[in-house]
């Protein structure tokens, strides 16, 4: 049967069931992964969401055993609403972020007309198309993801405080309230796009869809350390209260409820708003589809290709007086990079992805500080003052590292023709304009924007003195991005997958979860202004040291513009 079906799927099938292959084949292909890449990632992906729903049903088996010996159903009621709802809102936070990685993808773009347009096939197929293509992604993900649960967690929660008990009935609760509390997620961006395409121009939507995706990414990872605490949300929910009515995960845990018997007035209020959302997301979001079918497709075949708008920063890369970028060739790479920033829509999606996770970081480490300082309004506890020192810290390592990574993605690869050309004759000016950007962007700016902050904290002589200390902090930090660094930004090749994921996560806690908060718990205990310009002296020599390093080794190093790929056999590299 699998040999038949491979068969079949080999066969043309006519223009609606291809077109759906034609989207379904580009739904994940992005330009800096490569098929083979793709392909693995997908099955790396679809295997652990399959792993995910047993692994936390496994670390729920002694809790509901011990539940069930209990004399009172109480507490097992309470427990089992929890993480009913926990499994629900990860249901939703997990559609969510795939459907907003997809957000391009939820409607023909440009390009797709453009290239359709010759074939005999009608606007409405393309549309249908596209729309099928995306369904089957949010479908493939969310089946994969609540399949086993669906059968699991009714099997171990299943005994005497359960009714029904173990059956269909339960397992169907169980599947239906998940699945569709990620379809009304999936809707929900459907209906967002839609209205945003229906709105706004051709040009005003390429220039704000890139934001609102970001936005999307960002909230949605902002809010997966409250659906992790769910579990603990049971007396809560126990209560009723009136708030959940405006919670839409509780919207399906009221709708769980109903189809397993429930006569409960509270849960079948939230029910009935479950249902309702459905058909009112469903109804808006093929609403905006219809209307969007001929404008939409009218408006962007008969526009030019859009313009784009400059952004701030790229001015500043054309009108920065000489004396912070002397050289013609830095000037040229800054202006550069930040048009390419503003041109490219992966470029900035990940910038401006890396920017709101930095926020939310930020808001993380900040804001209970700010927050508890306000109501107490007495004088700054120690953590209170480590949390605010951490502000630039936190954000300049995040942008910092996220700019190193955006730079090494390419942009028209093949257009770097005019960087070759100038590479003998002023190599190392054009390696600083890309260190001009990282330090203008990760240093002086991150900088600038939490001192306010932090002279509101610990008065302007302490802001001053750690600001200088975090800049050095920062800079040396840019030292270690560009130790081994031979590229213009966006000018080379890009192969995926070259550091160890593992290596890179146990940097990254390194940086964040040690190195930060050792540093700044040292500087709320020394908390003098000259104690700090004097931890930055030495560091700063450090600095200068590495810099001058990096830039004796720029000078004789060749650019690099064509990334080799990994050997198919790598050598075992014996010392004889």
């Amino acid at each position: 049967m699998l040999q038949r079906m491979r068969l079949w799927l080999r066969e043309t099938h006519g223009a609606q069931f291809e077109l759906v292959r034609h989207f379904l084949s580009q739904q994940l292909a992005y330009e800096f992964i490569s098929s083979e890449q793709v392909r693995r990632l997908v099955i790396t992906t679809l295997t652990a969401l399959g792993c995910v729903g047993p692994l936390i049903i496994r670390l729920y088996l002694p809790k509901y055993a011990q539940l069930q010996g209990l004399t009172s159903p109480d507490l097992y009621q309470a427990a089992v609403h929890a993480d009913r709802l926990f499994f629900i809102s990860l249901s939703m936070i997990t559609v969510g972020l795939v459907s907003a990685f997809q957000w391009q993808n939820l409607f023909p773009s440009r390009q797709d007309y453009l290239t359709l347009k010759p074939l005999p096939v009608r606007l409405h197929q393309v549309f249908v198309a596209r729309f099928v293509a995306a369904f089957v992604i949010f479908a493939i993900v969310v089946i994969d993801l609540n399949l086993a649960t669906s059968f699991l967690f009714p099997l171990i929660t299943s005994g005497k405080w359960q009714r029904p008990s173990f059956g269909m009935q339960y397992v169907f609760a169980h599947a239906a309230a998940t699945i569709g509390a990620g379809l009304l997620v999936f809707l929900a961006i459907v209906a967002i796009q839609g209205i945003c395409l229906t709105l706004l121009s051709s040009r005003a939507f390429e220039r704000v869809s890139a934001a609102i995706q970001a936005v999307l990414v960002t909230l949605l990872i902002a809010a997966i350390p409250s659906v992790f605490d769910m579990p603990n949300w049971h007396r809560m929910i126990q209560a009723k209260p009136h708030w959940l009515l405006f919670f839409p995960p509780a919207w399906f845990l009221g709708l769980y409820e109903r189809l397993l018997g429930t006569r409960d007035l509270f849960f079948l209020r939230l029910a009935h708003i479950a249902t309702l959302s459905l058909w009112t997301g469903f109804a808006i979001a093929s609403a905006t589809y219809l209307i969007s079918y001929r404008r939409h497709a009218i408006r962007i075949l008969e526009q030019s290709q859009a313009k784009w708008d400059r952004l701030p920063l790229s001015v500043a890369g054309n009108s920065l007086p000489e004396v912070l970028i002397s050289s013609a060739r830095e000037r040229a790479v800054f202006s550069f990079v930040s048009s390419t920033l503003q041109r490219s829509r992966h470029h900035k999606f990940l910038l401006q992805l890396a920017v709101g996770l930095a926020l939310i970081l930020a808001a993380q480490s900040a804001g209970p500080a700010l927050l508890s300082s306000f109501h107490s309004g007495g004088a700054w506890e120690p953590w209170q003052i480590e949390s605010i020192l951490a502000l630039p810290l936190v954000i300049g390592a995040v942008l910092i590292s996220a700019l190193c990574y955006v730079f090494q993605l390419g942009s028209e690869v093949r257009a770097n023709w005019i960087f070759r050309m100038a590479e003998s004759a002023g190599r190392r000016e054009l390696l600083d304009g890309g260190e001009r950007v990282l330090i203008l962007w990760g240093v002086v700016l991150v900088i600038t924007l939490a001192l306010p902050i932090q002279v509101f904290a610990v008065g302007w002589r302490v802001a001053l003195g750690h600001s200088v200390l975090a800049a050095v902090l920062l800079l040396l930090l840019i030292e270690v991005r560009l130790r081994d660094w031979h590229k213009i930004p966006f000018t080379c090749s890009y192969v995926p997958g070259r550091r160890n994921i593992w290596q890179s996560i146990g940097l990254y806690l390194l940086v964040f979860a040690v190195l930060i908060p050792v540093i700044t718990f040292f500087e709320a205990q020394f908390l003098r202004w000259l104690a700090l310009l004097g931890a930055a002296v030495p560091l700063t020599m450090i600095s200068v040291m590495l810099r001058s390093e990096r830039k004796k080794q720029w000078a004789v190093v060749p650019l690099l513009f064509d990334e080799p790929e990994e050997p198919v056999i790598s050598g075992i590299k014996l010392n004889y």
